[in-house]
């Protein structure tokens, strides 16, 4: 059993084993980079050199290694240009070798072979089989090594199977005569066989055969018995004469002058007569090229004129002019568009061609130069007679750029998402679930505006297009948070008054009377007493208020709120600030002061950059420290990052840093191109390529510098992108997020 197991996995690696295959000249091999077919081909030749071109990453020598090295060399190479790309490599066509196939067959002579090997029997049927069949037995075949072996062809005739071994290139088979009293001529002029008489010369045999000189080719090939000769044909005509004996096989062949052309739209192997003039210029004759539309051929990368030679069998590199353009983007037809020389290539007939364009387009055209250099083409579909004038160079690519549905939402709620044809504002707020407790600001196009979220009718009549910028604040807080003596309750109604507060923390308990404090925005708004209690116990409390509980018996809590984790200090003892700070999360910081509320007196402002000021000033237990909102620095990040809008600013934090506080980039960032706004967006942007150090350590260095307040951060979604689109986007941004305030000022 162990051995069947052993016999049948032998079998199934068989074909893995015998599929190794080395590149040869000649070969024609696919190369597809998924996702970018404009870097993919099937018709990559390997030149005479050994080399392949591949754009964008040039000449890479192939001859001699396998389908798999390439794949690895071409994936390592093209990672400079493309992230993350995917190539496979493959072969096209095999480059025919030569098998030479001569004696007992019904075509003698020299064969192409479009495999990469060819079985013996394979080869002889190719060849018409046998012209005599019991006059062979068997084959001789000499490998190109020097290796010779012979084998037994009867089973061929039999229809059984026999020893069928593989042919490779330059390899010699010969079936031998082995019962014949005759000569045997075989050419590509025709197959001649005479009764042989002694004194038969070679010389004869030809003038018999009547064969026009001009069309031999210079070798002549005999088969006596086992072995090959060969002789130049001038020198059997004018010198030396051969004695042939009985059972000869004479080879002749037609003289073979020719060149491999290989050009981006032809590859083929171009015949030339014997006594023909082999120049360029008559090789294009044959092709039907006019020598105007050449831009450049060349033999193994040199150039040559277009008088000049030929080397027979040479490989021939014709480039011509460029005279087409790439289309790719919302077009409706995209790929490569081709002209006739001399015809102008205009926008409106590109578009024409192109069969206009889908629902995505933008109106915007990115125009890309042969040159490199780029330019931006605003195009009206409903009038595109407005483009008629605008000229194409060829060898330029044109991207239709789509429109992108982009929602950016900051504010309260930062993030980007996007959206479907059709969209509008209610179906943004639909899928974030959002109350009237939120107040929401919109940029659509160039309206912007303010919206109330209850007018259900007024959000579905404001339609989703381009890129969206949303502002959410909330403006209302649902709650009501009571503290009592280091207890906390959150009242969640839609109306909260007095008497809920009492009920959340059992009143003054366990007194009868005490004092009620209502704070809201930092400011104490309100102060009650058992007495409202009993009176006016329907008083309202408004929402997002903080409301502190303060029995009369025993002030023995002092409460710490605001801009921080609220707490409550058991204390029976006046308590220093820095005691009181020093167990908060305070954002030392940014905080410039804090609010004291003391049982007794009014509020007091302190600074608490003063540290011994905060040691000496000593809070009363029953009195509140709050803690405002700061005055915050900021600076701005925008584009392809999970949270665009403002980030807080640290002293010494970096350019990656603030991307990485921003939720970090998205799958579509480009980081090679990141454009940093120093000091706000009418200065011109410094391009930063953090591709290395934006999953190290945020190390400053030259490319993720340090930042200042106010700096502007924007990561593109591609590389071509360019500085006058950043600069638009950002400045539209800025508007929105800043609207009314200088960048150095605050932000609520």
């Amino acid at each position: 059993m162990k051995k069947t197991k052993l016999i049948f996995l032998a079998i199934l690696l068989l074909p893995i084993i015998a599929f190794t295959y080395n590149l040869r000249v000649g070969d024609v091999l696919g190369v597809w980079v998924f996702g970018y077919p404009d870097y993919s081909s099937n018709s990559i030749y390997v030149g005479p050199d050994g080399n392949i071109t591949i754009p964008p990453i040039g000449r890479i020598n192939v001859e001699g290694k396998n389908i798999e090295q390439v794949e690895k060399i071409i994936n390592e190479k093209i990672k400079d240009y493309i992230k993350s790309a995917k190539v496979t490599v493959g072969i096209v066509n095999y480059a025919p070798f030569k098998v030479n196939i001569l004696g007992n067959v019904v075509k003698n002579g020299m064969l192409d072979i479009k495999t990469d090997k060819i079985k013996l029997s394979d080869l002889i049927a190719m060849v018409g089989g046998l012209r005599e069949p019991s006059k062979s037995s068997k084959a001789i075949i000499k490998y190109s090594d020097g290796n010779e072996k012979t084998v037994n062809i009867d089973w061929i005739l039999k229809g059984e199977n026999g020893e069928n071994p593989y042919i490779y290139e330059d390899t010699f088979v010969i079936i031998p005569y082995e019962f014949t009293n005759k000569v045997n001529l075989f050419s590509d002029f025709g197959t001649y066989s005479l009764d042989y008489y002694e004194g038969l010369t070679l010389k004869t045999l030809i003038s018999e055969s009547k064969i026009s000189s001009d069309r031999i080719d210079d070798e002549i090939t005999i088969i006596r018995d086992d072995e090959i000769s060969k002789y130049s044909f001038e020198q059997v005509i004018t010198k030396e004469d051969i004695q042939l004996k009985s059972e000869d096989t004479i080879i002749i062949k037609k003289a073979e002058n020719y060149v491999y052309v290989i050009s981006e739209t032809n590859s083929s192997k171009v015949p030339f007569e014997k006594n023909e003039d082999m120049t360029l210029k008559i090789l294009l004759m044959k092709l039907g090229i006019n020598p105007s539309y050449v831009d450049e051929v060349t033999i193994e990368d040199k150039e040559i004129k277009l008088n000049e030679k030929l080397q027979n069998k040479s490989f021939i590199n014709i480039k011509m002019k460029k005279n087409y353009v790439y289309l790719t983007g919302a077009f409706n037809y995209s790929g490569r568009m081709g002209f006739e020389f001399g015809e102008d290539m205009t926008l409106i007939k590109l578009i024409s061609l192109a069969k206009g364009f889908n629902t995505e387009f933008s109106g915007n055209i990115t125009l890309i130069n042969p040159d490199g250099s780029t330019k931006n083409l605003y195009i009206n579909p409903a009038n595109l007679q407005e483009s008629n004038e605008i000229n194409i160079l060829p060898g330029s690519t044109l991207i239709a750029q789509m429109e992108e549905k982009i929602i950016y939402v900051m504010g309260d709620i930062s993030k980007i998402e996007t959206y479907k044809n059709g969209d509008t504002l209610y179906d943004f707020v639909l899928r974030n679930n959002l109350n009237n407790s939120y107040t929401l600001r919109y940029r659509i196009e160039n309206e912007e505006k303010e919206i109330d979220l209850e007018n259900i009718e007024s959000l579905k009549e404001v339609p989703l297009k381009g890129k969206v910028f949303i502002e959410l604040t909330k403006e209302k807080n649902d709650q009501v948070i009571v503290y009592k003596e280091g207890n906390m309750e959150t009242i969640n109604k839609n109306i909260v008054r007095l008497q809920d507060v009492v009920a959340a923390v059992g009143g003054f308990a366990p007194v009868d009377d005490g004092n009620i404090k209502v704070m809201k925005n930092g400011e104490q708004i309100a102060n009650y007493t058992q007495e409202d209690i009993i009176n006016n116990p329907l008083i309202q409390i408004p929402k997002g208020s903080y409301v502190v509980v303060q029995p009369e018996a025993k002030y023995s809590y002092i409460t710490v709120m605001g801009n921080i984790a609220p707490r409550s200090i058991r204390t029976d003892v006046p308590l220093s600030l820095v005691e009181i700070l020093a167990g908060t999360s305070i954002k030392w910081e940014f905080q410039n002061n804090i609010i004291l509320y003391p049982i007794n007196g009014n509020k007091t402002m302190i600074d608490i950059s003063n540290i011994e000021e905060l040691r000496n000033k000593f809070v009363e237990p029953g009195s509140i420290v709050y803690v405002p909102d700061v005055e915050n620095i900021f600076v701005y990040v925008f584009g392809e990052v999970s949270r665009p809008g403002i980030v807080q600013y640290i002293k010494g934090m970096t350019t990656v840093e603030a991307i990485l506080k921003s939720g970090n980039i998205t799958k579509s960032a480009e980081l090679g191109s990141v454009y940093l706004f120093k000091e706000g967006p009418e200065n011109a942007p410094v391009k930063l390529d953090i591709s290395g150090v934006i999953n190290a350590a945020p190390l400053k260095t030259g490319m993720n510098p340090e930042l200042k307040p106010g700096d502007i951060i924007y990561v593109p979604k591609n590389a071509i992108t360019n500085v006058l689109e950043v600069v638009s986007t950002v400045t539209t941004f800025m508007n929105f997020v800043d609207k009314g305030l200088d960048i150095y000022g605050k932000v609520k």
